[in-house]
């Protein structure tokens, strides 16, 4: 079920940060990126996810960083700031 989208128009290349809306109630949601050219063919992208990092646990011999109910392996991290 799609509870929002967001049509963001022509867009300029590189990194951009795609909030969801403020009005979703409290929950876990899943989104999706679809991306096209100007003829409207598709291009790949990479997503990222920012957070904090609340818990470190090691699962099927990986490390495993936890962002709220998320849980990323350590070697897909990209960034660490403060």
């Amino acid at each position: 079920q799609v509870v929002a989208s967001q049509k963001l128009g022509a867009v300029a290349g590189g990194l951009q940060t795609i909030r969801p809306p403020s009005n979703l109630p409290p929950g876990v949601y899943r989104y999706a990126l679809e991306v096209t050219d100007t003829d409207g063919d598709a291009v790949p992208v990479t997503q990222y996810t920012e957070g904090v990092v609340d818990g470190v646990l090691f699962e099927n011999s990986t490390v495993m960083l936890k962002i709220g109910s998320i849980r990323i392996p350590l070697d897909k991290l990209a960034e660490i700031t403060h």
